[in-house]
């Protein structure tokens, strides 16, 4: 019998969504939040527990969370993507031993539960798995547990965009090419 991989998520919720003009994660999509469709996507595909990592407008966006995704604070938020991801692995890798975790973002419309699943189904436990845009690897990805030291590391606005460019010759990384997003940046 094969065990089945026990992947959390990190639905990063924390930026200010200045070029938006207004709080994005709780923009409108087909009757419900750009947030609220994300955690409902995320949590329809993983085993693991969710977390929404939250900052900037934690006060708005916290009470529309669902119960079945956790709320976790980046009060560093400001200083970037990096910090976000950072404490949002801190605190999911304290609460379960996890294979992997999956990073994912609210505004990219275009995904979907299959994306996530297609993710999912490709994770092995050993190998990053990750979306690819043009030359550049991206979210959603699926981290294996080797890598989650140097997801706690993270800083600054660039996010795990680092570590799939550089780390990837030491990890196998499987890129899925069919996924193509669109995020939304402005009004």
């Amino acid at each position: 019998m094969v065990q089945k991989l026990v992947i959390a998520g990190i639905i990063l919720a924390a930026g200010q969504s200045k070029r938006f003009g207004r709080c994005k994660q709780l923009a409108n999509f087909n009757g419900k939040s750009l947030l609220n469709r994300t955690i409902d996507e995320v949590c329809g595909v993983i085993d693991g527990p969710t977390y929404v990592v939250v900052g900037a407008s934690r006060a708005d966006i916290t009470p529309t969370i669902p119960h079945n995704a956790e709320v976790v604070v980046n009060s560093d938020w400001t200083s970037g993507m990096g910090s976000s991801i950072a404490v949002g692995v801190a605190h999911a890798v304290l609460q379960q031993d996890l294979d992997g975790i999956l990073i994912a973002v609210c505004d990219q419309i275009r995904v979907t539960r299959e994306d996530y699943q297609h993710l999912c189904e490709r994770f092995d436990g050993n190998s990053v798995v990750s979306a690819k845009y043009g030359s550049a690897n991206g979210v959603p990805a699926i981290f294996p547990r080797s890598m989650f030291s140097s997801l706690k590391q993270l800083v600054g606005e660039i996010g795990a965009r680092r570590i799939l460019k550089f780390r990837w010759s030491t990890q196998s990384l499987m890129l899925i090419h069919r996924l193509i997003f669109l995020w939304i940046d402005i009004n």
